[in-house]
Order: structure tokens, then C-alpha cells, then sequence
């Protein structure tokens, strides 16, 4: 009965842990934390005139290698983005340019 009981709480134990460490990873990313002073601002400290600023721009790239496509190239960008006016909401909008081949293969 002992044998049963401790087969039991390891097991318990281990799904447990994989709960934990998926919840763990699943969790949003952190880039930072927003000054209060960057929040406040209500016009850009170099130019009066601006519509928007970039505050944060980062970029990381990572190779993934799959038996079925070989290695993959992924490739994340971050960007943090103060918007003074209305018009500055253009500044947020990004086109990604893809060269699409037929041999190459490509996602967004």
C-alpha cells in the first residue's frame, strides 16, 4: 500500500512541476518598465513638433533547426512607441517585406 501511495505522489508531483513550468513560460514577456515621467510627457523634450518617438527599438534573432524544413531564421522585433498626437499612429503601423521565391520558404 506504501509502494502505491509514494508511485502516486510522485507522480502527482511530476505533473505538478510540468504545470508550474509551463505556466511559467507561458507568461508575457517583460521589456521593461514605462517611467512615470515618459507617461506624463505630453510633448517631446527635442522637438515640440513631433507626432511620435521611438523609445524602444530591439530586435533578436534565433536559429531553430526541424529535420523536415532544415534551419529556420526567426526573428522578433520590439518597439516601444510614444504617441503625442493623433497623427503619430502612423508610426506604429510596420510593413514587413518578404522575398518570396519558389525554392524559399517565408512567414510573417
Amino acid at each position: 500500500m506504501q509502494k502505491i501511495l509514494a508511485f502516486i505522489v510522485k507522480r502527482l508531483l511530476l505533473v505538478v512541476l510540468f504545470y508550474v513550468t509551463v505556466l511559467l513560460n507561458g507568461t508575457a514577456q517583460n521589456f521593461g518598465d514605462v517611467s512615470e515621467e515618459l507617461i506624463k510627457q505630453s510633448v517631446h523634450p527635442r522637438d515640440s513638433f513631433a507626432a511620435a518617438a521611438y523609445y524602444v527599438a530591439n530586435s533578436s534573432a534565433r536559429y531553430r533547426f526541424t529535420r523536415n524544413s532544415g534551419v529556420l531564421l526567426n526573428i522578433e522585433y520590439h518597439y516601444r512607441i510614444k504617441i503625442y498626437h493623433i497623427d503619430g499612429e502612423e508610426y506604429g503601423k510596420f510593413e514587413i517585406s518578404l522575398y518570396n521565391n519558389s525554392s524559399d520558404y517565408e512567414k510573417v
